[in-house]
């Protein structure tokens, strides 16, 4: 939940080729946040969190590749921390993946 009360989800998205999306409630529907599937490849599992300010954090692991991945919503478009084009925070297997502030 935002500070706003509005509750927001990350899943692994079936209808998009398991890639991850994430959708808010706006009190009538959940809507997309974003574009679905942003991760462009498969993902194994989701995490969402929300600072303070309400921006969105999720992080994720890809499906394949066993890569831990940390993106951020910029109020268009999700966008890894480390201005790469994956977001890759490790090279080598992740397969559960969390995420707190």
């Amino acid at each position: 939940f935002d500070s706003k009360d509005t509750p927001y989800i990350a899943y692994v998205d079936a209808a998009h080729n398991d890639g991850c999306t994430v959708r808010k409630f706006d009190g009538t529907s959940w809507v997309v946040v974003g574009e679905s599937s942003f991760s462009n490849t498969p993902v194994g599992q989701t995490c969402i969190a929300i600072d303070s300010s309400d921006t969105l954090y999720v992080s994720y692991n890809g499906q394949y590749s066993e890569l831990a991945i940390v993106k951020k919503f910029n109020g268009s478009e999700w966008v890894s921390l480390d201005g790469t084009t994956k977001g890759a925070i490790n090279s080598d297997g992740a397969i559960d993946t969390s995420i707190a502030l």
